[in-house]
Formats: C-alpha cells, structure tokens, sequence
C-alpha cells in the first residue's frame, strides 16, 4: 500500500469473518480495548535438551568471553589478570611450603623433641602470618576484575540489545527466552565462574609441577595410584552427572519463566483486579512452577547420585597414600613426618587432577551458561542507509509542555513535581490518559506513516476528534484498525478484509470510498 502524500490519504481497515463485518458496540470495545491482560503464549511442547559437544561449547565460550579482552579496558583487564596469576603463584608456593613444614613439625612430634617442636611451631604461625594476606588479596583481586568485567559486558550486551530493535525481534519473533534474564544473572555467573575456572586450571599447572618433585621422592608408586585414582574418579562422574547440563539449563529457563509470571501479576495488576482474575492466574503461576519443581526433582537425584559418589572419593584421599606409605614407615625407611607430607602432596596433586570430579556441578552449571549466552541472537550495529530516516531530535522542555498540552493532559504538570519524574505508569494514568500519552509520542516523532490499532478505544467521541485533528494537522498519513463507527469521520478509503476461502478465485480484501452521507 502506497501514498502519495502524507495527509492526503488516509485509510480505514476494518475486520471481518467470512464476508461479514465483525461489529461491536463502541463502547464495550472502549471499555475492553487495553483493560484486559493479554493471555500469555502458550509454552511450546519441550524436549529433554541435549548435552553441548565439548567443541561448540568451547567455541560459544571464546564468542562471549574474548571481545572484553579486545577492547578498551583491554590493558587494565590483562594487568589485573596478571596480578591475579601472580598472587596465585605465590599461594602455590605458599601451599609447598606448608607441606615441607608439616613434615618437619610432625616430625619433632614423632621424636619428642619439644625445643624443635617449639621452633616448628613458630615457623608454622609466621607462615600462616603471611601467607593468608596472600590467599585473601588473591580471592580479592579476582572478584574485583570479575565485577569490572560484568559492568563491560552488561553495557556490550545492552548495547547490542537496544540496537537494530534486536529487543523487539527477540520479543515479537520468539527468538529466545528470558533476554533480561541472561543479561543480568548469567553475565554474572559467567564472569565469576569463567574466572575462578581460569584460576583453578593455572593453579593446578603449577601445583602439578610442584608437588609432583615431593610425591616421586617420597614413593614412585603412589603417583601411580595418584593418577588410576583421578582417572577412574572422572570417568565415574561424568557417567553419573551426565543429565546435569540440560538440567541446569531447563532449570534456569523455568526459573525466569515463573518470575516473568509473577512481574506480570504486578504490571497488570488493575486489570486483574477489575476481572477477578485472581483463580486464572493462580493456576498459571502454579503450572510455572509445578514445571520448575519437578525439574528441579530431577536435578537433585542426578546431584544425589554423583554426590553419593564424590564424598566417598574425597574421603579416600585421607587413607590411601597414608595406607600406601604406611609399610616404609614400619620399615623404618621414612619418618613419621614424610607420612603427612605425602598426604598432604596426594591431595593437592589429586584435587587438581580431579577438577571434573568436584567442580562436576557447577560446570555442569556454567556450561548451561555459556549455551545462553552463546545463543543471544545479537549482531553488530549496521552502519546507516541514506534511506533510512533520522531520527529526530531531542525536544526541548517547552515542546514537551506544548505536546501535553495539544493532546488536552496539561494537567499532568500540576499533578508532579517535573517532567522528569519516573512513575508506574500504567497504574497512575487511566487508560484514556495513556491513549493520548501515545498521541503525544507520536505528534512529538513525526513519522511519515503510522498505524493506530484501537488507539481511542478508552476515549470519548470529543477527544478522539481532537487527536485525530492533532495529527492530521501534523501532517502524518495515518491508518486505523477499529471498530466504532466515528473512525469514518477521519478517513477517505476502507480496507475491509474478510477470511480467503479455498474454492473462491476471488481477493479476500476490497477497497472502497467512504461515503460519510451513507454511514
């Protein structure tokens, strides 16, 4: 449909089913347009979503994570970084050192010497002195880039949300679930999770290399143990937790879900109010989170099942390498010392080795993550075509003033303080007072074409008269989709569509005069 001038040209649609016009008494549809609640979309037939591929998952993961290690923070994340990789080594060394103390302090134990256990102690409460500012500025330091980094991609993600109307296209299309959701609880826990992952992987490179010298000293054997130990351990959890990433990301999904359905009963709360439609959505909530109970049934006996597992593994780790060294000892190869020292280096070498085993869970659970971040639909802004509109400028106060007043709600400047006052809106305005809150949008933008679905369903005949004149006199070509008989007064032509039938050649659409003498 085309025009030819703005004002000059200006069409009626009016619906109706099977070659019959579809009539309403005006004011019923006034006092129904915009007043009831939109009934949500009905959820679509869900499957058990499966397990990411490792290679995927790993390429959505650089997808989210690498653009903040590009940009213009760029130099201060990698500092931060380093400083963070840099406490971690000297906890490490920390760590090495403990074991060599624990050594020698169960040692003096074990011989009775009290002046060498003396010493041993001292050296023990200054290593605690000055190791532990060390492990707490390590934790600080990491949460604080973590923090810095969430702010940088909240605004990237943001940015792209707003841009091209992605937000709308998500909406309108169905794209995704729960945009809002995933920028602001999963950046969070990508972020922090992403980096305690980083950490912990650099950590046990380290520790590997460190603790490996003291375990091949003490017994050669028991690195073997160490190592069958850590890979039967894996391949155990892996088996047991494998329904925990679908099950986490159903869960996050149902979660926002019941939420949305709670933000909804706030937003529409009038309306609900106003139909006793307090037992309609009862049940919804109830549905919502019926579906998000018995998920999160599911997810706590698949956690049960690989718990049951994990806490046998981790207190295994006490007995074994003390079991394996126990008869040198008897023998009288080793000291008493070396016992500890060997648990001790057991545990941190198979605690990194066995990172799957106890960290099972939450990558379970940050795997889900990364599958939403990954999955947000956002693209890069698309540079302007020369046929695209400008938008228009910011008005001024005295146009904001002036457009209240054109659409008759100047009355708003002496019910609030300043034009800039936030408010809920929907519940503080009536539902004519909205309407012609629209109007003043549009009268204020000035677009070349506009289409107004039961846009003064709420009005009465004197005020919808002004608006129309409002925004003819602005010279905007308007369309209008309604039902009350005054909408001929504002046009010129009539689009009446009906219902195609099958077996008919003929168009399921005419357009005719308005004759205002005949209406």
């Amino acid at each position: 449909m085309s025009t030819t001038s703005r004002s000059g040209c200006n069409w009626m649609m009016r619906r109706r089913e099977r070659s019959k016009d579809v009539e309403s008494s005006p004011g019923r549809c006034a006092a129904a347009s915009g007043s009831t609640v939109p009934p949500p979309v009905p959820p679509a037939t869900e499957k058990q979503r499966e397990v990411p591929k490792l290679r995927p998952l790993l390429r959505r993961f650089w997808k989210v994570a690498a653009p903040y290690w590009s940009s213009d923070d760029k130099v201060q994340a990698r500092i931060r970084l380093a400083v963070v990789f840099a406490l971690t080594l000297a906890t490490t060394g920390i760590s090495v050192c403990f074991n060599f103390l624990g050594r020698d302090f169960y040692n003096a134990i074990a011989d009775k010497n009290q002046k060498q256990f003396t010493k041993q102690l001292l050296y023990y409460l200054a290593a605690f002195a000055g190791g532990i500012p060390i492990f707490v500025l390590r934790y600080y330091a990491r949460q604080t880039l973590s923090l810095r980094w969430r702010a940088w991609m909240t605004k990237y993600y943001l940015d792209r949300y707003l841009s091209n109307q992605t937000f709308y296209k998500i909406q309108s299309q169905s794209i995704i679930d729960n945009p809002d959701q995933r920028i602001v609880d999963d950046l969070n826990s990508f972020t922090e999770i992403a980096l305690y992952f980083s950490v912990t992987l650099f950590s046990a490179v380290i520790d590997l290399i460190s603790f490996n010298n003291i375990l091949f000293s003490i017994y050669p054997p028991l690195f073997v143990v160490l190592f069958v130990y850590s890979i039967g351990g894996t391949v155990i959890s892996i088996f047991l937790g494998k329904n925990l990433v679908s099950l986490n990301f159903m869960q996050e999904k149902k979660e926002a879900d019941f939420r949305y359905g709670l933000v909804r009963v706030r937003e529409n709360a009038e309306s609900i109010a106003f139909y006793s439609g307090e037992a309609n959505e009862m049940q919804l909530l109830l549905q919502r989170f019926t579906s998000a109970f018995i998920n999160m049934s599911k997810l706590l006996i698949c956690s049960r099942n690989l718990e049951f597992f994990t806490s046998g593994y981790s207190y295994l780790i006490q007995i074994i390498p003390a079991a394996v060294v126990a008869p040198m000892y008897f023998s009288g190869k080793i000291a008493f010392g070396v016992i500890n020292q060997s648990v001790s280096a057991f545990s941190h070498i198979l605690a990194d080795l066995s990172l799957i085993v106890y960290q099972f869970q939450t990558i379970s659970a940050f795997a889900a993550v990364i599958d939403r971040l990954g999955s947000l639909p956002f693209s890069k802004q698309v540079p302007k075509s020369e046929h695209t509109s400008e938008k228009p400028s910011k008005p001024t106060t005295e146009d904001l003033i002036q457009v209240l007043e054109d659409v008759r709600l100047g009355n708003l400047l002496s019910r609030f303080s300043s034009l800039d006052t936030s408010n809920d809106w929907s519940s503080v305005l009536s539902l004519g007072e909205q309407q012609r809150l629209a109007f003043a949008r549009l009268l204020l933008s000035k677009p070349q074409l506009v289409l107004l679905d039961e846009s003064t369903s709420a009005l009465d005949e004197a005020n919808e008269v002004h608006l129309y004149q409002q925004i003819e006199k602005a010279g905007i070509t308007y369309i209008s989709v309604g039902h009350r008989q005054t909408l001929y007064d504002f046009h010129k032509k009539n689009l009446r569509i009906s219902t195609e039938e099958p077996s008919s050649a003929e168009p399921n659409w005419s357009i005719e005069s308005i004759n205002r003498e005949t209406v």
